[in-house]
């Protein structure tokens, strides 16, 4: 009879822990959600506070860490940025959107000018998902910035392939005008930037 009620009492247990898991889950969803609506909204303060809530819920949820990574590369507050991608590749590494983490690393990391670890990010993106277009089209911006006009239309042209107009937005375009304007396939740096994946 004593077996009997530990194995039920272990059950109510496990069960109870269960039921509040489910509730964190929930909780932690709700707060996400509300991020992402704030971010849609361009709230970037009260997207990065629901996330943040999120993660008091759960730590190391890697959606809102990814979205609270994002917010910090969207207020320009690039180390924040690497730390909060950092730690998900630290503590999520079979996080479903791994790829992208190491893409958007990569256009912080461009827009610090550290064009060396940028290229290593993007260019490990494309090894994890060669189906990304972003990653493509950002490692494409990163040529065109060094002058290697046929590398980076290369690159665009790949984009292009895998994720359509919409990913590329005129970058092959500006290429052509630069290697037609220059005469060659590289040239002086142009302007263009990396664009970021949102949540």
């Amino acid at each position: 009879m004593k077996n009997i009620l530990i194995i039920v009492t272990l059950s109510v247990l496990a069960g109870c822990a269960t039921m509040t898991s489910q509730q964190m889950n929930k909780q932690a969803l709700y707060y996400h959600s509300q991020g992402v609506a704030f971010e849609t909204k361009s709230e970037w303060d009260a997207a990065a506070n629901a996330y943040r809530e999120a993660l008091s819920v759960i730590n190391n949820y890697p959606w809102s860490m990814l979205g609270l990574a994002n917010i910090y590369l969207y207020q320009e507050k690039y180390d924040l940025a690497i730390q909060e991608y950092l730690d998900i590749i630290k503590t999520n590494p079979s996080f479903e959107l791994i790829y992208q983490v190491h893409d958007d690393l990569g256009v912080v990391y461009f827009h610090q000018k550290k064009y060396d670890l940028a290229k290593a990010e993007y260019q490990y993106s494309i090894t994890l998902s060669p189906r990304f277009a972003h990653a493509y089209n950002n490692l494409g911006s990163l040529y065109e910035i060094q002058g290697d006009y046929q590398r980076a239309l290369e690159l665009y042209h790949q984009a292009q392939a895998i994720g359509g107009d919409q990913v590329t937005d005129g970058n092959i375009d500006r290429v052509l005008k630069l290697m037609n304007k220059s005469g060659n396939q590289s040239a002086p740096a142009s302007t263009s930037t990396p664009v970021s994946t949102q949540t």
